[in-house]
Formats: structure tokens, C-alpha cells, sequence
């Protein structure tokens, strides 16, 4: 039943969002090279008349842009393509989004911990869309912290398998937020759009592999991905 509904949910979600992404396109196209025909007007004006000019059609052009973005991100979710399966190294593709992440973790003074006690090996996965998952909950993660915490990162095998888990200092989920795991486009963010955990939930629920989150032992959310031995 809940499978059905969040089934049926999604693709209420993906018509609409379809259909405003198309009428946006349509507008945002044609707006944009009109702004750029528009401003080839500011070399006949005066020097001082030119710079107001040219920095009002700056803002309308990066307004433009960022509407664009919007838009396409939550087309991403409802035009998710299938995976795409080849052998992944995961404990690199982990490394590597957590060096791509670290100029922000050190400006924030975040710290990751890495506790792999398990290596997470050779996993039959779409590389570029694990990528996406990790990025998202450790952005999530960061987020949730603000400044001056800690994200562990674990590895272990237990009775259920392999599974990597990350953990934040973060305050945790609040009930609200608990109730409303992966809805499409739900999130308790004042300048949140939603996107974020829908996509992850769309990438791993298309490669099979089960996934939770929830508040950990120490307070803050726990992310849990149970995966394949590398020997299987």
C-alpha cells in the first residue's frame, strides 16, 4: 500500500513538474536572448547611463539562469534514467566525493572520521549516480551540523551484510521530518527545494540496494546503505 501510494505520488509529482519545466523552457529561452540582443543597445549610451544599464540586464540575465536551474533540478528526479551498472571501486568513489566536499567541511570546521573497519570493495553499481547519493547525504549532513562538528564515516559487516553507514553531530531529525522521509520535494529547510533525499531515494531504490535514515546513537541522523559483499 505504501509502495503504491508513493508510486502513484511521484507521478502526480513528475506530470506537473513536467509540464512547468516545459513552460519555463519555453519563456526562459527566448527571454534570454532577447536580454542578450538588448544589451548590445549599452554601447551607444553614455558611460554614465551604460553601467547601470549593463549591470540591470546582468541581474536579469543571472535571475534567468537561476530559474533555469531551479527548474531542471527537479526535473532531474522525475527524469531519472535507469543505472547504468559497471564494476565501482566504492571506497574510492567515497574518497573522492569527500575531497571534492573538503574546502567546505574546513571552512566549516567540520571533521570526517573514517572508521571502515570493512572495506566497502568492489560493488556492480552506476558510478556517476552513487556519486549523487553520497554527495547529497554528506551535504545533508554538513548542513544539519552548521559549523564545528564531526561526520563519521563506517564500514562493517554485521548479521545483515556490508554496510556503510554515515553518522552526523548534527541536532538529528525532528518528528515532522521523520513522518516525511523521502516524500518528493518535502523538506523542513527555509530555502530547501526537496530535491535532495528524493533523488537519493529514486538513485537506490532503481539499483535495489536497501537504504534508511533515521537518528543514531549519539543524536544526530544516521544514513545507512546495505550492500553486497565484494565477494558475491
Amino acid at each position: 500500500m505504501t509502495e503504491e501510494l508513493r508510486r502513484s505520488e511521484k507521478e502526480a509529482y513528475g506530470k506537473l513538474v513536467r509540464m512547468i519545466s516545459h513552460e519555463v523552457n519555453n519563456s526562459v529561452g527566448p527571454v534570454s536572448s532577447l536580454v542578450e540582443s538588448i544589451a548590445l543597445y549599452g554601447r551607444d549610451l553614455p558611460a554614465q547611463d551604460r553601467q547601470r544599464f549593463e549591470a540591470g540586464l546582468a541581474v536579469a540575465a543571472n535571475r534567468l539562469d537561476h530559474l533555469r536551474a531551479f527548474v531542471d533540478g527537479f526535473a532531474a528526479v522525475v527524469k531519472l534514467p535507469p543505472p547504468t551498472r559497471a564494476p565501482c571501486d566504492l571506497d574510492a568513489v567515497l574518497r573522492d566525493v569527500v575531497t571534492l566536499l573538503s574546502p567546505i567541511l574546513e571552512q566549516r570546521r567540520i571533521v570526517c572520521h573514517w572508521r571502515l573497519d570493512e572495506t566497502l570493495g568492489e560493488q556492480f553499481l552506476d558510478k556517476n549516480q552513487i556519486e549523487q547519493v553520497l554527495l547529497n547525504v554528506l551535504k545533508n549532513g554538513y548542513e544539519a551540523i552548521g559549523k564545528e562538528g564531526v561526520i563519521e564515516l563506517r564500514g562493517f559487516r554485521d548479521d545483515h551484510g556490508l554496510t556503510l553507514a554515515i553518522e552526523d553531530s548534527g541536532p538529528g531529525l525532528s518528528a515532522e521530518a521523520r513522518a516525511n522521509l523521502f516524500r518528493p520535494f518535502y523538506t523542513s529547510k527555509a530555502n530547501g527545494r526537496g530535491i535532495g533525499l528524493t533523488l537519493v531515494h529514486e538513485i537506490l531504490t532503481q539499483h535495489t540496494i536497501p537504504f534508511a535514515l533515521k537518528n543514531g546513537p549519539g543524536g544526530g541522523a544516521l544514513f545507512e546503505l546495505r550492500l553486497p559483499s565484494a565477494t558475491e
